[in-house]
């Protein structure tokens, strides 16, 4: 019989998700799979990154518990279904993050942030025996930013990528020019191809600019959407025509 308590710790949170996927539990806890919780944990894993962007800490509190609640769900329906539980999760990434730092739980030796990257990297690599290729691996759900910035990153890792940011400046050029080209010959599939080349390449330039690409258009999308609302609250934006609607813009923008 599960006592209701004031506070709850680690076993109590597994025994709970337990009972709601018992046979007397909750019907919808019941009718979950892997497949069907994966839009609940990008939208938890979603909100937990805006409550850290807003340094709100009461809310990563709640949502990082959200993120865990998700952790625990996957793995009591593994768990049921044979095939792991939440303590091969933990043991697994115990043993991982031992092995990936030699120089903190093995043979002492300091290192500088630059060599503990290259030292993940290499320790990554043995652990991954099956792979055939670098682009193996690379998550098909990431965001295509996120993505693009991933695919160039392991590329670069055996030299493939332009010594300095003048190729990059260079690609980018060319590519918007065979956007523009695209564009005259109005073939849609073709814009779209050459539109894709033109943002693989801002891409590349955020590396060489030390930039995450993913990180740099959501503060586009948050600087635009404030510049927007201060329009919406100086006047009612219906109606109006292009150049009064710059004009606002620019008053928007310099307050």
């Amino acid at each position: 019989m599960f006592k209701i308590q004031e506070k709850y710790d680690w076993k109590d949170l597994l025994e709970i998700m337990a009972i709601l996927r018992a046979p007397d539990g909750c019907s919808w806890d019941q009718k979950q799979t892997h497949k069907s919780l994966l839009e609940y944990l990008r939208e938890e894993v979603a909100e937990f990154i805006d409550a850290t962007l807003n340094d709100d800490f009461v809310n990563m509190q709640e949502e990082l518990g959200d993120v865990l609640l998700q952790v625990v769900f996957h793995a009591q329906i593994a768990k049921e279904n044979i095939h792991f539980n939440i303590g091969d999760v933990i043991d697994g990434v115990s043993k991982k993050l031992v092995d990936r730092h030699p120089h903190v739980f093995g043979d002492a030796k300091d290192l500088n942030f630059e060599e503990v990257e290259l030292q993940w990297d290499i320790l990554k690599a043995k652990e991954k025996t099956s792979r055939t290729s670098l682009m193996d691996n690379v998550p098909k759900s990431l965001a295509p930013l996120q993505k693009s910035q991933k695919i160039q990153d392991r590329a670069a890792k055996i030299g493939f990528e332009w010594p300095n940011i003048k190729g990059a400046w260079e690609k980018l050029d060319e590519e918007i020019l065979e956007l523009k080209e695209a564009i005259a010959e109005k073939d849609q599939a073709h814009i779209s191809e050459e539109f894709g080349d033109v943002l693989f390449t801002m891409v590349n330039m955020a590396r060489f600019l030390d930039l995450r690409a993913e990180e740099s258009m959501e503060e586009a999308n948050q600087k635009f959407m404030l510049r927007f609302r201060k329009m919406e609250i100086m006047q009612d934006l219906a109606g109006k025509s292009l150049d009064e609607l710059e004009e606002l813009w620019l008053l928007a923008k310099k307050s």
